[in-house]
């Protein structure tokens, strides 16, 4: 049985609508409207949640996942498209 240890995160890239890469400004990223996001992995997964985190301080409980890629056995990237709402407007993912 896989545990989530088996899974390492090796990249997380964000792309605008246009396909432009979204670079980060004094450590935060702008994203609009139809962002994708890319992650890169090693290990053997079969789903990757994105979670979503408003900042602020005491906000661990308000996380959310926001969405989800099946991946196959061989994979090593997953990617999903996020539109994200008001509420969703300064935080972590």
């Amino acid at each position: 049985m896989l545990t989530i240890l088996d899974v390492k995160i090796i990249d997380v890239s964000f792309f605008g609508a246009g396909g432009n890469k979204i670079d980060a400004v004094d450590n935060w990223r702008h994203v609009q409207k139809d962002t994708k996001i890319v992650v890169t992995y090693s290990g053997e997964a079969d789903q990757i949640n994105y979670i979503f985190t408003p900042a602020g301080t005491e906000t661990y409980n308000m996380q959310k996942i926001i969405g989800s890629s099946f991946v196959g056995k061989n994979d090593t990237k997953a990617e999903f498209i996020w539109s994200p709402s008001v509420d969703e407007s300064l935080g972590y993912i």
